[in-house]
């Protein structure tokens, strides 16, 4: 069984406070080589703004905030950190096309490109802002995509959601994507 809409949102939550501190942290530990690549990750997002590149930009977006909360230092946090993204990974992968999808992707890079800046400043407390607002913005996209979600589960559409699911990145191993398969057939 899939997880409820008032889990979903205490998962968000404790990301967003959990990550607030994490990039806070990582502004004092950040390195010029993973700025540098979080800039080029940001440039790859940029060509990637488009209806057909859904899942590699997930990806992309995925590396990105991960190398800000490594750089953070904090095993702990990291850890806790990457058993939330996990947690969401198949609401994130329900990503539909949404008529305002360019827009709502550009101003997601406006909120990465403040992100490195205060991160490149060294600056914990703005890093923390902007994280802070950004996650609020996904929040919203997430609460629609669980909506959605809801929607696919009695459909057929549940093969071409787990074919969807093996071509993003994540923290899992590919050990650990049968017993999430099971985990997303039974949300379906």
């Amino acid at each position: 069984m899939g997880l409820s809409v008032e889990e979903i949102e205490e998962i968000l939550h404790m990301r967003i406070l959990l990550e607030g501190w994490a990039m806070e942290l990582a502004a004092c530990e950040i390195s010029p080589h993973e700025l540098d690549r979080m800039r080029e990750l940001l440039a790859q997002m940029e060509v990637s703004i488009n209806p057909e590149s859904v899942m590699t930009l997930q990806g992309i977006n995925r590396d990105f905030h991960w190398i800000a909360i490594n750089a953070c230092k904090k095993r702990s946090l990291i850890k806790m950190l990457r058993h939330l993204w996990d947690l969401m990974l198949p609401y994130s992968l329900a990503e539909e096309v949404s008529d305002n999808y360019i827009e709502q992707t550009r101003k997601t890079q406006i909120s990465h490109r403040q992100l490195v800046d205060a991160l490149g400043a060294k600056d914990g407390r703005e890093a923390r802002r902007i994280l802070i607002r950004h996650s609020e913005e996904a929040m919203e996209q997430v609460r629609a995509q669980v909506k959605r979600l809801t929607k696919v589960r009695a459909r057929e559409n549940g093969s071409v959601f787990l074919q969807r699911l093996l071509p993003i990145r994540t923290s899992l191993r590919n050990s650990d994507f049968e017993g999430l398969r099971g985990e997303v057939e039974a949300q379906l």
